[in-house]
């Protein structure tokens, strides 16, 4: 059996449905061209704030990067002052912990290789000679527990070592600079370590109670 016919009118009527669906399907296409291209339209502004954003990041990173610099470099010629002052000081009396010295050194620098195979340097801020005694003076901007710790721990017994000639020498110690670090002060002048603190041109030293080192 054959399939009917269909008639004018359901012909008719298939035609506009027709039509109706690909109208939608237009405007459905429309709407997503619409969609699409504001996707991508915030895509974009999207993409030009994160470059503008990175671009903000690196300049922040630069400026405090340079704001660094620009502090470390404040800190290393105060750091240079105090050394300065407390070396001119030093070097105008000669003289430290009720002891007279005749030479005054700067910079005194060396190093060493130990038997064991470890390689050690030192470097002292300033140093007193006499024939049989050693002054070693550390210069900060500002002392610091660390510094003072250092200075018993580390460059003391290295001071021998790298330089032998003073061997049998009696070690005096101190340690100064434009201010201290609280409670470091009192710290020191509890070891036997002389402070020396500046106070506008002049150097104050407190080296009553100095320890003589063997």
């Amino acid at each position: 059996m054959g399939e009917k016919a269909m008639t004018f009118e359901e012909i008719r009527a298939l035609q506009e449905s027709n039509a109706v669906a690909l109208k939608e399907l237009i405007e459905n296409g429309k709407e997503t061209d619409k969609r699409l291209a504001e996707a991508e339209k915030w895509l974009v502004e999207a993409a030009r704030i994160m470059t503008e954003s990175a671009k903000k990041s690196e300049e922040r990173d630069r400026k405090f990067a340079d704001m660094r610099k620009e502090v470390n470099g404040i800190g290393d010629s105060n750091g240079f002052f105090a050394e300065d002052a407390i070396y001119d000081s030093l070097y105008e009396s000669k003289r430290f912990g009720g002891v007279q010295f005749g030479c005054v050194s700067r910079g005194m620098k060396g190093d060493l290789d130990l038997p064991n195979g470890e390689h050690i340097k030192g470097e002292y801020d300033v140093v007193l000679i006499n024939s049989t005694s050693v002054a070693i003076v550390e210069a900060k901007y500002r002392v610091r527990k660390k510094d003072l710790d250092r200075l018993l721990t580390v460059q003391l017994p290295r001071f021998k070592l790298i330089f032998p000639m003073y061997a049998a020498y009696t070690v005096y110690l101190g340690i100064g600079g434009m201010s201290f670090e609280s409670g470091v002060e009192e710290e020191a002048l509890q070891n036997g370590v002389g402070t020396l603190k500046l106070n506008g041109e002049a150097v104050v030293v407190n080296d009553k109670h100095v320890k003589a080192w063997q």
